[in-house]
């Protein structure tokens, strides 16, 4: 069961919710992808490629969805793991090569990559947006650092690297044509051959259906608010 707290992610102001992690599907993965049994954890098997991982169910909006570095390969491998937005079919997007992913040009997926110099990037109808202060390279991350995304209304993507929203050098990328429900996609590329994912953080102004009602999270210290335990499919909330 995921118990909900709150917590803070890069100041007083960015109150979180957490509850359960999502799961990556077992139904729709890469060749070269096994995960556990929960389907938290997905690791790289016998390639450096074909190595996508799509969540089991679609991101609420205003969530924080993070993955964390769990292992590296002890082989030198080139490019970087890599994260994103996507409402392509999943069955389309499990079965992407490495260079399939930054070059969807249908305005259905977003996705944060490095350029051949290896600086930050984010990949969105075929373009490239470069993120300012882009020293954090994708090829370098450690065991134990995490990257993330959260979808803001009505179409806009946010990345995290480590918790700290990342800034883009000049104008953001263009909000997203999405059509249809948005899923999480993980392409295990580079030296990273397993990620673990973590439990959401709703931000403040979530809104779930709870039985049909739409249910608002508010949360902050200044705040008195009630306790609930939530059934959410396979996830329960205690806010």
């Amino acid at each position: 069961m995921g118990v909900a707290g709150s917590s803070c992610l890069a100041g007083p102001n960015l109150e979180f919710v957490t509850m359960s992690a999502l799961p990556f599907s077992h139904a729709h993965r890469g060749a070269n992808v096994q995960l556990s049994m929960d389907g938290l954890t997905a690791r790289r098997t016998k390639s450096y490629d074909k190595a996508v991982v799509v969540s089991a169910a679609p991101l609420e909006d205003n969530c924080l969805y993070q993955v964390e570095v769990k292992e590296l390969s002890a082989k030198d491998f080139k490019g970087c793991l890599r994260i994103g937005v996507t409402s392509l079919p999943v069955e389309t997007v499990c079965g992407w090569r490495r260079w399939r992913v930054d070059s969807d040009t249908t305005g259905n997926t977003t996705a944060l990559d490095r350029t051949d110099d290896g600086r930050l990037c984010v990949c969105t109808r075929g373009e490239r947006f470069e993120v300012r202060g882009s020293h954090i390279d994708l090829s370098s991350l450690t065991k134990g650092e995490t990257v993330g995304v959260t979808v803001n209304p009505p179409n806009g993507i946010r990345f995290t690297i480590n918790g700290r929203e990342i800034r883009f050098q000049g104008s953001p990328p263009p909000h997203q044509s999405f059509s249809g429900p948005k899923y999480l996609f993980v392409d295990i590329y580079g030296p990273v051959c397993a990620v673990k994912s973590l439990p959401v953080e709703m931000r403040e102004g979530t809104v779930l259906r709870v039985a049909g009602l739409p249910i608002e999270i508010s949360v902050g210290p200044e705040r008195n608010y009630s306790r609930w335990l939530f059934q959410l499919g396979p996830l329960q909330v205690l806010l």
